[in-house]
């Protein structure tokens, strides 16, 4: 056994060499005593000495399980947080609200999230939460609700954390079966409004599976809490009802004093049983890792074993007593057995050479490692393999250059072994070099077993299959990279062999040419090529085999049989000795119609140029450009004309203060006057302006006065110059003067008219009614109705006059018009008419709001005094006098309709209504001069306004009419506003 367990010096002093063998002594006796109390006091210090080792490795093992639980647990959520900081920045405040994305965006975003949890079966999935915790989007088999106990009630909060990442407790959302963990980032506006957060789910159930790995006794346990409340997230052995309770004990005080790993004893909060223990705080997260196993686990073993071995130190005594007694009886025979053993050892330690020579020279890691994961020995190839001396891998556990992710592969593997199910087995996994590197190696495993078959250790040969793992990674990421380029191409990309047969497609192609997935694989090249025939095909396929791109323009035939235009990219690709031709196409159908269209467009360009011209040249009015700096760039002849300038290129390079002669209506230069002048300010703000009382002033001193249009040149929304169109308004201005002098004329002579018509009118009436009274009883019937008929004409005609001097003031007198605020005008309308409105017994209603505007108000008021007053006097008898009077806005105007459900008007006299004098109805049946609605005609003109008709015969009548919007209000949606 000896043999067995030893190597190199050990083994060659296995057997003592030979030598004469001592006399008999009567010390002997005292000799044995001596030897037992020596081995006593030995056994006692190695199994002191055991004692420690034991504690010594139990905590190794104890800190290598938290490191490596913290370590899986870091490695998983730093993962989560990288992708929700990556989804992060490709979100937008649009994703947040529901409905409001497209539906191709969700998309998108649903399947790049996917993407990201194949391979990771840590994470459960991705969800996007708005600020009120509403699931806007989500990836599939996600409970509908996150947990609000930690990143939305920040958010509600108003704390504003700066892209710090949150983290719940568990979630039992499918019960202790699916527990979980959600990962939060918080997502602010720019102006620090919460949007909502992007959130992960991690499995909790797949940590659950590694730690049930480990096997740490009946009272074993591992552990992860949160450490800022202590909360716990994961347990070995499983307990679903203390889940998310907190805790104390020596492992929390220890870290919030400001330590990051430690072992020590103690009792924990869990179930007060005395442990020893090890913890690991995660790097990065709030969170702390913790096994722990008790004395009566851990020191089993070792008490069992100093039992036993008390019980062989004492047969060993009592077989040492008789082996004394025995021993001078063979010593005759031991004399004879030591010159055999001399022989052996020769040949056991020339055995020995050879081994040593073939385990140390060996192409391949031979590592022998006991039960208890603790390496035995090792050859020269493994610490090449690893970057470590001897001495640092002897008498240390494997797993201490174990990749914390394999921590459980190589039990698992031996397992097999260790049940006597095969005699070797072959693994894979990952070590940590010396200097921190990743090694993948390839291990294969046998039992050595002594005589009796009993197991000794493990023999394991190790190989670095590093540089073919990082091969296969590459040409793994490489495929992944070709499959996404495949799914997400916006060309059509496809591969197709010599014959034509489609190998390889992205989905953008299959829709470009409306085939799915399925009806793909059937596919040739001569179902989609439309310039070639079928038959021309290979020969097609072959003339772009070369070693060069081509670029072709085609085109393709969908699966309904419509044809477009592609732009093709092809070149030759070689794989495994067979050639294919690889293909990206674009269509191209918009790019040619957009050229025509341009074309198109460059030919009415240069139509609407010569156009220009033409106008430019044959224009009456004066049409000027400048630039930005207000100097003139383009002038036409009738600009240069009109100022008297004796040609147009004369204006050009000069400032349009000097050119043009701008002076304001009060005569003074813009140059000097502190006013606003227009075309300065259409160069700076961009907006239109129209101005009717300026003067324009050429070479020659003389002043004209003008109406012009300055319109600005935008590029972007810059004013970069800006073009005047004027003309000389002079013969208008004389116009005018002549025609206000008329206008006073003829209201001079209205005045005077009236007053001279009606003194006639007044005597005639007069006398009138002194004869009748002076008669009295003598006047027979007949005369009394001549008497009635003269009496009336007279008040007709004075009603006439009275009608007609109104309606030469409107309008003349050309007051300055004020805001005028129309409900308050209707009112008074309606109190003028509440006599004839009670005795009619009519309902007037108005149906406000009614807007502000600019106006008479006296004119305004008899506006609507006629028509209210015609809708209460031409009423439908026995029928109720209804009138309403509403507004609404239309465009930039204001349109007041006056509705009533009288006698009605025949559409044929709808213009003749607005006539002076014109009655559509005998005065017989209705009072009335009809010259009301031509008043309310030159009422609504003299407001830039327009007034019509609507109605039915006895149905009812509108009257509508528009009044401008004042220039606060021109804004339509303002105006909605406002009407709203």
């Amino acid at each position: 056994m000896q043999k067995d367990g030893s190597f190199g010096e050990d083994g060659a002093a296995a057997v003592p060499p030979p030598h004469a063998l001592p006399p008999r002594s009567d010390h002997d006796g005292l000799s044995l005593l001596v030897i037992l109390l020596l081995i006593a006091g030995t056994f006692l210090f190695l199994e002191w000495q055991a004692w420690r080792d034991v504690r010594s490795e139990i905590s190794g093992d104890l800190d290598n399980l938290a490191q490596g639980t913290a370590r899986t647990l870091q490695q998983s959520l730093a993962r989560a947080q990288d992708d929700l900081m990556f989804f992060s920045r490709h979100l937008d405040a649009v994703d947040f609200a529901k409905g409001e994305a497209s539906d191709e965006r969700r998309a998108a975003q649903i399947q790049l999230w996917t993407d990201h949890l194949n391979g990771f079966s840590d994470l459960r999935g991705f969800q996007l939460l708005n600020a009120n915790g509403d699931v806007v989007l989500s990836t599939a088999g996600l409970p509908p609700s996150p947990d609000e106990s930690g990143w939305l009630a920040v958010l509600r909060g108003g704390a504003h954390p700066s892209r710090r990442m949150l983290m719940s407790d568990v979630r039992m959302d499918g019960g202790a079966d699916a527990a979980s963990l959600v990962l939060a980032d918080p997502l602010y506006d720019r102006n620090g409004v919460p949007l909502g957060a992007m959130t992960a789910v991690v499995d909790l159930t797949y940590f659950q599976k590694i730690v049930d790995h480990f096997g740490l006794g009946r009272e074993g346990l591992v552990e992860v809490r949160r450490i800022d409340t202590g909360h716990l997230l994961l347990r070995h052995p499983q307990d679903a009802a203390r889940l998310n309770r907190g805790g104390t004990g020596p492992v929390l005080a220890r870290v919030a004093a400001g330590e990051l790993s430690g072992v020590g004893d103690g009792l924990l909060a869990e179930d007060g049983i005395s442990r020893r223990y090890a913890f690991q705080v995660v790097p990065g997260f709030p969170l702390v890792a913790i096994a722990s196993l008790s004395e009566g686990d851990y020191l089993a073993a070792w008490r069992g074993q100093a039992v036993l071995t008390g019980l062989l130190l004492a047969g060993v005594s009592l077989l040492m007593v008789w082996q004394f007694l025995r021993q001078r009886r063979i010593q005759d025979v031991l004399r004879d057995a030591n010159q055999a053993l001399r022989r052996g050892d020769a040949l056991l330690a020339e055995s020995e050479q050879r081994f040593r020579a073939t385990f140390e020279q060996a192409a391949v890691g031979i590592v022998h490692n006991g039960f208890d994961r603790r390496i035995l020995r090792v050859n020269r190839k493994v610490c090449d393999i690893l970057g470590y001396a001897p001495e640092e891998l002897i008498g240390k556990s494997y797993l201490d250059f174990t990749h914390g992710d394999d921590a459980t592969v190589s039990d698992e593997a031996v397992a097999p072994l260790l049940r006597g199910e095969k005699t070797s087995v072959t693994w894979e996994k990952r070590f940590l070099g010396s200097r921190g590197q990743v090694v993948w190696g390839r291990l294969t495993a046998s039992l050595q077993r002594d005589a009796a078959g009993v197991p000794l250790h493990f023999i394991t040969v190790l190989e670095d299959v590093t540089q073919r793992r990082q091969v296969e990674a590459a040409l793994q990421a490489e495929a992944v990279r070709y499959q996404h380029l495949l799914r997400t191409a916006s060309d059509g990309i496809y591969v197709v062999d010599e014959d034509g047969a489609l190998c390889e497609a992205s989905e953008s192609f299959l829709a470009m040419l409306g085939y799915g997935a399925e009806e793909a694989r059937g596919l040739n090249m001569r179902d989609w090529e439309a310039d070639i025939p079928a038959a021309a095909i290979s020969e097609r396929i072959r003339s772009f085999m070369s070693d060069l791109s081509s670029v072709v323009e085609t085109r393709h035939r969908r699966k309904d049989g419509s044809v477009f235009d592609v732009e093709l990219h092809v070149r030759k690709v070689v794989l495994e000795g067979r050639r294919y031709l690889y293909a990206s196409c674009r269509d191209v159908s918009g790019r040619k119609q957009a050229d025509a269209a341009r074309e198109r467009a460059e030919m009415e360009l240069r139509a609407t140029g010569a156009r220009m011209r033409l106008v430019l040249d044959t224009a009456a009015q004066g049409i000027v450009g400048m630039d930005d700096e207000a100097r003139i760039v383009f002038a036409n002849h009738a600009a240069a004309e009109m100022l008297g300038w004796r040609s147009a290129d004369m204006m050009l390079s000069r400032q349009a203060s000097e050119s043009l002669g701008h002076r304001l209506a009060d005569g003074q230069s813009c140059r000097i006057s502190k006013g606003t002048c227009a075309i300065r300010a259409t160069l700076s703000d961009g907006e239109v302006r129209r101005v009717a009382d300026e003067l324009f002033c050429g070479p020659n001193g003389v002043l004209h006065p003008v109406e012009y249009v300055v319109a600005p040149l935008l590029v972007e929304g810059i004013p970069v110059g800006a073009v005047v169109v004027f003309h000389d308004i002079s013969e208008r201005k004389a116009m005018e003067e002549d025609l206000r002098r008329s206008n006073a004329e003829l209201e001079q002579f209205a005045y005077v008219a009236s007053h001279d018509l009606r003194q006639p009118l007044r005597m005639i009436s007069s006398y009138l009614n002194l004869i009748e009274r002076q008669l009295g009883e003598t006047l027979d019937p007949e005369l009394k109705t001549f008497f009635g008929f003269a009496m009336g004409g007279a008040k007709r005609m004075d009603m006439l006059i009275l009608d007609l001097l109104d309606y030469s003031r409107v309008g003349r007198a050309h007051p300055p018009l004020h805001p005028v605020a129309l409900d308050e005008v209707a009112r008074d309308a309606v109190e003028n008419l509440q006599v004839a409105v009670t005795e009619a017994e009519a309902a007037v209603t108005l149906e406000g709001p009614f807007p502000t505007v600019l106006g008479d108000r006296g004119e305004l008021t008899r506006l609507f005094q006629n028509l209210i007053g015609n809708a209460v006097k031409y009423r439908v008898p026995g029928r109720p006098c209804r009138v309403s009077v509403r507004c609404l806005a239309v465009g930039r105007d204001w349109q007041i309709a006056v509705q009533d459900n009288g006698i009605g008007i025949d559409p044929k006299d709808y213009d003749r209504a607005f006539g002076v004098f014109q009655r559509l109805v005998p005065k017989s049946h209705y009072e009335g001069t009809g010259i009301g609605l031509a008043v309310c005609r030159k009422i609504i003109e003299h407001h830039h306004g327009r007034i019509w008709i609507e109605s039915k015969l006895d149905e009812g009548s509108s009257f509508l009419f528009t009044l401008p919007m004042m220039p606060a209000e021109a804004d339509p949606a303002g105006v909605v506003a406002a009407v709203e």
